[in-house]
């Protein structure tokens, strides 16, 4: 298993974090492959830091991924794509088979109000390179949500396990599973109540993490498991490349 450490984008860069604090994203992250949900799936592993999503922010995740399919997707000039609506758009795409004629597309998945929006969605696809036009008829050039495996994200704080806890709430839906992580001289203040119970707790002494508990709960689903597989790829695209100016409009 390849293991990509990506770095914080310059723009979405936290300011100000303690070096305390920075020790305890650097003593997380060592140990993010045993972050994962359990059994561990066999993809590379993509630590992030500071990975900026719609809502919210968590100071690392680890990722399972497909980076062979991410080379892929770079080779044939696809650039990511982090807008829900047109997220939605490729979903349903992909349960029709990766292709269908336009007019039956936009007749099956939207009414006449929000017609237009699917039209726009589908238009934005094409630029992105995610669907060429083939005739009458659009086809998906991936499959989404394909090339992420599995996620965790961890909110590692100094103490206050309650600002910890209402900052996960903006990004938990988008992973598999939720860990905080304090210094292991704060960590008997966490309460063991049902609803903390749901993350994962990680102890850090010495520069080293220590698992306390495992994390429970849903995993992502739909678009949500596609937009954390698209800001990992915005952020991994960026630092392996630069970003395409526009899609290929050659064929597959």
């Amino acid at each position: 298993m390849a293991r990509i450490v990506l770095p914080p984008d310059a723009t979405a860069r936290t300011l100000g974090i303690p070096i305390r604090e920075a020790e305890v994203h650097a003593a997380v992250a060592a140990v993010a492959s045993d972050l994962l949900p359990k059994p561990g799936p066999e993809g590379d592993l993509v630590v992030a830091e500071e990975l900026a999503l719609a809502y919210g922010r968590p100071d690392i995740v680890a990722a399972s991924v497909d980076l062979a399919l991410f080379r892929r997707w770079r080779t044939k000039r696809i650039a990511p794509c982090t807008a829900p609506l047109a997220l939605a758009a490729a979903l349903a795409l992909a349960k029709l088979g990766g292709e269908a004629a336009i007019e039956d597309f936009a007749n099956r998945e939207a009414n006449g109000v929000a017609r237009s929006r699917l039209r726009r969605s589908v238009g934005t696809l094409v630029e992105l390179g995610w669907v060429r036009r083939s005739s009458d008829k659009v086809v998906l050039r991936l499959a989404p949500g394909e090339a992420l495996q599995a996620a965790s994200g961890v909110e590692a704080k100094l103490n206050n396990w309650r600002r910890a806890a209402r900052q996960v709430q903006s990004w938990e839906p988008y992973v598999d599973a939720v860990w905080l992580a304090f210094p292991a001289t704060y960590v008997k203040h966490v309460p063991r109540t049902v609803a903390l119970r749901r993350f994962g707790l990680i102890s850090v002494a010495d520069g080293a993490a220590s698992i306390i508990r495992r994390p429970s709960g849903l995993r992502a689903r739909g678009v949500r498991h596609v937009l954390l597989e698209q800001h990992i790829y915005a952020r991994w695209l960026n630092v392996t490349t630069r970003l395409p100016q526009a899609a290929s409009a050659a064929a597959d």
